[in-house]
């Protein structure tokens, strides 16, 4: 009944939204604007707000049910309980600020989608099961988006740079949007982008090139037609290519537990890369028992606020106690790797004199030590 009453008054109002020359352009500009927005929260926020106002001349406000509410297919996933509490105490004390902007689908459905206001909304329904009565309904405008626009995408343009995504919903975000431009799945594209990572390390000149948008010098080091499209749509999104492999891209392949412990338990992204080493082959046990220490490592990372430090030293007893000398193995191999970039990466050309011959210095000094260590190895 009230969504019968609504669909009158929305076509009427759009009518006359129609009958004002230029209004629905100007509603379509300032989701662009909004779209195209990274770290300018304030301007942002200015934006919505004129939003909102258009949207409520076109087709009006209305109170809507929050159990008619859900939440449409955004990258933003996670809500930490403190977001959640403080804006409880916000409707709690000021009331609602700001209506939601929700999509009314085109299939006669019983459920209207958010655009936006997910966190009032969230907190609405905490309130609620607290047994505030009040907030059973929450004051909302409506979308001309459909729920056939790429909203995921849309969304993600929109959080991409600011503190309201985090790592690991940016990286599920960024990588889901890569499959679909690209066509292969996940793990293929993870692939791609650690080999595109490794033939420019290769490169002296590979993050000179990267940064310098050089498409034919790129597709010169044997970049494939694949690889060259996720450059591209890293760069239209202006995403930092190397961070994002170096630091995002592993949240992605985190155990269930761990990305559950992320979104509502307060455990932080990195740390959670961090715990992810307790795996099985790790561990020399099974995957009842693996995940047994990782969620008990979760659980005393989360109540003691380990830094990532002491999330790695945590880590590293645990694996050295379940399989000792694994965690040193596991080091050494990262220091072997590390170097191994690092020299075949240096351009000695670019060095000065001073420098170049500390460098010859030191590695006169290792490779003595290398032989006599082959020397001692070749005995037996």
């Amino acid at each position: 009944m009230v969504k019968s009453k609504f669909r009158e008054r929305a076509s009427k109002s759009l009518q006359s939204a129609i009958a004002a020359k230029g209004e629905n352009d100007k509603i379509l500009e300032l989701q662009q604007k909004i779209s195209l927005l990274t770290a300018e929260a304030a301007n942002k926020e200015e934006l919505l707000k004129e939003l909102r106002l258009k949207l409520e001349q076109k087709s009006g406000k209305a109170f809507i049910a929050i159990d008619k509410i859900k939440p449409s297919d955004q990258c933003r996933v996670t809500f930490t309980e403190t977001t959640i509490e403080r804006r409880c105490k916000s409707l709690l004390a000021k009331g609602q600020l700001e209506p939601l902007i929700l999509i009314v689908p085109d299939d006669n459905s019983d459920f209207y989608y958010l655009e936006d206001g997910e966190v009032t909304w969230r907190a609405a329904c905490k309130l609620v099961e607290a047994g505030e009565k009040k907030w059973t309904q929450l004051e909302a405008v409506f979308s001309n988006l459909s729920l056939d626009d790429n909203i995921h995408r849309r969304t993600l343009i929109h959080h991409l740079h600011s503190e309201t995504l985090t790592p690991l919903d940016r990286a599920e975000a960024v990588v889901r949007e890569m499959v679909t431009e690209v066509g292969i799945k996940t793990e293929e594209i993870a692939k791609l982008l650690r080999n595109i990572k490794y033939k420019l390390e290769k490169n002296a000149k590979g993050r000179t090139l990267i940064e310098q948008d050089a498409e034919a010098e790129l597709a010169s080091i044997s970049l494939n037609e694949k690889q060259l499209q996720i450059l591209e749509f890293l760069r239209d999104l202006q995403v930092d290519f190397y961070s994002f492999v170096g630091n995002d891209l592993d949240m992605v392949f985190l155990c269930d537990d761990l990305k559950e412990a992320a979104r509502n338990q307060g455990l932080g992204c990195y740390q959670a890369k961090i715990l992810n080493r307790l795996q099985p082959k790790n561990l020399n046990c099974g995957e009842v028992k693996g995940k047994n220490l990782r969620v008990k490592a979760t659980e005393q990372t989360i109540a003691e606020r380990l830094n990532r430090n002491d999330t790695r030293k945590l880590v590293s007893s645990i694996i050295e106690k379940h399989c000792p000398g694994k965690a040193k193995k596991t080091s050494q191999n990262k220091i072997y790797k590390n170097a191994i970039d690092n020299v075949e990466n240096l351009s000695v050309e670019e060095l000065p004199l001073e420098q170049l011959e500390h460098f010859q210095a030191i590695i006169q000094q290792k490779l003595a030590v290398v032989e006599r260590h082959l020397a001692t190895l070749k005995q037996f």
